[in-house]
């Protein structure tokens, strides 16, 4: 909790730089396209998590796009969606920093904003502060997290 709330008091200097992982496995067009769009929108910071992929189309993709600044993590075995966590090699990143963790096939609609990692951010800010508003709500005895005080409607 105490690394939620450091984190949620930073201020990332350059939106476009915080580090994007997407999980891979065997699954090279709908990579690609994730990529691309990635780039497009001007994000600098991309990570691909490979979970020991087979593919071969897929193995010489991640080799090309390693050559256009991409980082390419290789997994000796297939982790599952759990790479980043129970692979331990993201810990520092989990715990000190922003970060956006996705997979493949989620794939941006063309009417989404090239700024989305910044709209997410501030969309999640604002979640989790209504989460520890409404959390903390009995301990004030009251509607407190609505506005109101306490006996007064």
């Amino acid at each position: 909790m105490k690394n939620v709330h450091r984190i949620l008091q930073l201020r990332p200097k350059n939106f476009y730089s915080i580090p994007i992982y997407i999980i891979s496995y065997n699954r090279k067009n709908d990579l690609e396209l994730l990529v691309n769009r990635l780039m497009n929108d001007g994000y600098k910071n991309i990570n691909i998590i490979d979970n020991a992929s087979k593919n071969i189309e897929l193995l010489d993709y991640l080799k090309d796009v390693r050559k256009q600044g991409v980082k390419v993590f290789y997994m000796e075995h297939n982790y599952g969606h759990r790479v980043f966590w129970e692979s331990h090699l993201f810990d520092d990143v989990i715990h000190n920093q922003y970060y956006v963790l996705t997979d493949p096939d989620v794939i941006l609609i063309d009417e989404c904003p090239a700024n989305y990692v910044e709209v997410f951010l501030i969309y999640y800010k604002n979640m989790w502060i209504l989460f520890v508003m409404v959390y903390r709500l009995p301990k004030y005895g009251g509607n407190i997290a609505l506005g109101e005080q306490k006996g007064k409607k």
